[in-house]
């Protein structure tokens, strides 16, 4: 039967919308399936709760599944690796600006120019603001891929993380 004018051709054997990733999602084919050792999750249960920002959940989870899942356990490893990478440029990100920042505002001080101290602490504040995002959306991105089981890395931190894996 031929598809009505206008319309998709149904999709092929294997098909799995969500853009371009490979299939599974793990480079070399689908996702291990598992338990991990130390709890008995599956995998991609590991994996998230290493993004899970509740508690120190994803502290305490990235180290526990860094000291006990094996090295052919890459997805986990991976996502436990990200997960503190994440949290220790978050750290030490947060600690650099504020620093700078606050060097700034006492120098705009001592200038004695208020219309300088506002706009240094407007800029400060959307610079705040951008940082805060941008690691809420990796958190975020985290959090999705980890619990779908997809071998997904994340800029820059990513690479290190694999070396590590």
């Amino acid at each position: 039967m031929q598809n009505p004018p206008g319309s998709y051709p149904p999709p092929q054997p294997g098909y799995q919308p969500g853009g371009f990733q490979s299939p599974g999602g793990y480079p070399g084919g689908p996702a291990p399936t598992g338990k991990t050792q130390t709890l008995g999750l599956d995998y991609n249960i590991a994996a998230g709760l290493c993004y899970l920002p509740i508690c120190a959940i994803n502290l305490i989870a990235s180290i526990l599944w860094i000291a006990t899942e094996p090295k052919t356990n890459k997805l986990v490893r991976l996502h436990a690796f990200q997960s503190l990478f994440l949290l220790a440029a978050y750290i030490i990100g947060a600690i650099g600006i504020a620093v700078v920042f606050m060097v700034i505002q006492l120098v705009a001080a001592a200038a004695d120019s208020g219309a300088l101290v506002v706009i240094v602490g407007l800029i400060s504040l959307v610079v705040w603001i951008v940082f805060i995002l941008f690691f809420l959306v990796m958190v975020i991105m985290g959090l999705i891929k980890g619990f779908g089981g997809k071998y997904w890395k994340m800029p820059i931190i990513g690479n290190l993380a694999e070396k590590f894996a």
